[in-house]
């Protein structure tokens, strides 16, 4: 029963490792979440946060 469990386990993070973590990783390097893109007019991406004092 143990060595069952154990093979189970073992081929779970090997079918882990070589699947799933890959393509996260492939995500991550393809994807932007933000949608970030380069303002090529701006002057700066400075956001000015004076604020007052009552």
């Amino acid at each position: 029963m143990a060595l069952t469990t154990t093979t189970r386990n073992l081929a779970l993070l090997l079918l882990y490792w070589l699947i799933v973590v890959p393509a996260g990783s492939a995500a991550r390097l393809v994807r932007d979440p933000l949608h970030r893109v380069v303002d090529r007019d701006a002057e700066s991406y400075w956001i000015d946060t004076r604020r007052t004092h009552a």
